[in-house]
C-alpha cells in the first residue's frame, strides 16, 4: 500500500486550485484573506515537494503548466472528497437538530454573543463558540472547525458558502472628553493628531487595515501606536495623551465605563464595517435565519438602547442590513 504524502497538505491543494480558478496570486489572497507571499509560499512548497512547476506566466496572468493540468484534476478530485466527508461526519453526528459550532470576532462575541447562546440553548443543546480575528474565524468555517460563522468578510467568491449581511458599523472617534468640543472639523483634527498618536488594533487584525485607510482618506499621517484588546486602546485615551478609531460594536465589547471618553462621526469620511453571517452547508440555514433575528433583537432591543444613555452618537452608529425573517 502506497503511503500518503506528508509533504501535501489540503491548504496547498487547495490554494493551488484558487490560483488556477483565479489566475493570480493578488485575487487568491484576496479570497483567502492572507497576503500574497502567503499564497506564494504555500504555492512554491507545493512545487517544491512534487517536483514539477505547476504555472507558468502569460502577461499578468498565470496559466497552468502540462504538468499543473495532469494534477489540478486529482487536486478537485481530493478536495471533493474532504468536502463529501466532512458532509457525512456533520450528518452522522447529528448537527441538524442537536449542535452548532458558532464563531465571530472578539468584539461580536464580547457584545452579542451572550444574548445568542442564552436564545439559542433551549432549541440547540449543545453550543460551542469561538472567537479570533477575521482571518482565522474564516479559516476555521473553510476547514469545516465551525458550522457557522460571523465575520467582516464576505465569501460571496466562494460558491459553496452562503454569505448573508447582518448589520453595518460605523467606525467613530474615540477622543478624551476634554478635547470634545475643541475637534469639529477635520482639519482640527489633522492639527490634534500632528502631537498625539492614535491607538489601532495590531496589524494581524482586519481592523488595523480598515482604520489605516479610514485615517489616509481624513490625511492623518503621523505615527501610530498598536494595541490588542479594546480596555487598554480606550485607556490611553482616557489618559488624554491618544485617540483612537474604532467600529461600534467594538466600543460596546468594552469592558470599562465608557461614559469616560467621547465619540464622534468622522468628518465627511465616514468609514464602515459591515459584518456577514456565513455558513456553507444548506441544512444550517433554519439556525442562521434564527442567529439572524436574535442579533437583530439584540441591538434594537438591548445594545443601542443602553448606549445611546451614554452618548448619542455611540447609540446611532450601527445601521441593521440583514434579512431576518
Amino acid at each position: 500500500m502506497s503511503k500518503t504524502p506528508r509533504g501535501v497538505t489540503l491548504d496547498q491543494l487547495s490554494t493551488f486550485l484558487l490560483v488556477a480558478k483565479t489566475g493570480t496570486f493578488t485575487q487568491t489572497a484576496k479570497k483567502l484573506n492572507v497576503n500574497q507571499s502567503t499564497v506564494s509560499r504555500t504555492l512554491q512548497k507545493l512545487e517544491t515537494f512534487l517536483g514539477v512547476r505547476l504555472f507558468e506566466r502569460e502577461g499578468n496572468n498565470l496559466i497552468l503548466s502540462s504538468a499543473g493540468l495532469k494534477i489540478q484534476a486529482k487536486a478537485q478530485a481530493i478536495a471533493d472528497s474532504v468536502d463529501s466527508l466532512i458532509a457525512e461526519a456533520r450528518e452522522f453526528q447529528g448537527c441538524k437538530t442537536h449542535g452548532l459550532r458558532f464563531a465571530s470576532s472578539v468584539s461580536f462575541s464580547r457584545a452579542i454573543s451572550p444574548f445568542l447562546v442564552n436564545a439559542l440553548i433551549g432549541s440547540i443543546p449543545d453550543i460551542a463558540t469561538f472567537s479570533g480575528n477575521t482571518p482565522e474565524v474564516i479559516g476555521m468555517l473553510q476547514k469545516g472547525f465551525v458550522d457557522i460563522a460571523v465575520a467582516t468578510t464576505s465569501m460571496a467568491g466562494f460558491s459553496e458558502f452562503t454569505s448573508r449581511v447582518l448589520y453595518r458599523e460605523k467606525y467613530l472617534l474615540i477622543l478624551p472628553r476634554e478635547v470634545e468640543h475643541v475637534i469639529s472639523s477635520k482639519q482640527e483634527l489633522v492639527e490634534y493628531a500632528s502631537d498625539h498618536p492614535c491607538i489601532q488594533f495590531h496589524r494581524q487584525t482586519q481592523d488595523w487595515l480598515h482604520t489605516s485607510r479610514v485615517l489616509r482618506q481624513l490625511g492623518v499621517n503621523n505615527w501610530t501606536i498598536s494595541l490588542s484588546t479594546i480596555e487598554s486602546i480606550i485607556q490611553l485615551v482616557e489618559r488624554e495623551k491618544y485617540w483612537s478609531l474604532m467600529p461600534a460594536v467594538n466600543i460596546w465589547g468594552a469592558n470599562r465605563d465608557l461614559s469616560k471618553v467621547t465619540y464622534k462621526f468622522l468628518f465627511g469620511q465616514q468609514g464602515y464595517r459591515t459584518l456577514y453571517l456565513l455558513y456553507r452547508e444548506e441544512y444550517f440555514r433554519p439556525i442562521a435565519d434564527e442567529i439572524a433575528s436574535v442579533v437583530k433583537i439584540a441591538l434594537e432591543q438591548e445594545l443601542i438602547p443602553k448606549f445611546s444613555k451614554i452618548n448619542l452618537t455611540l447609540g446611532t452608529a450601527v445601521e441593521w442590513e440583514g434579512d431576518s425573517s
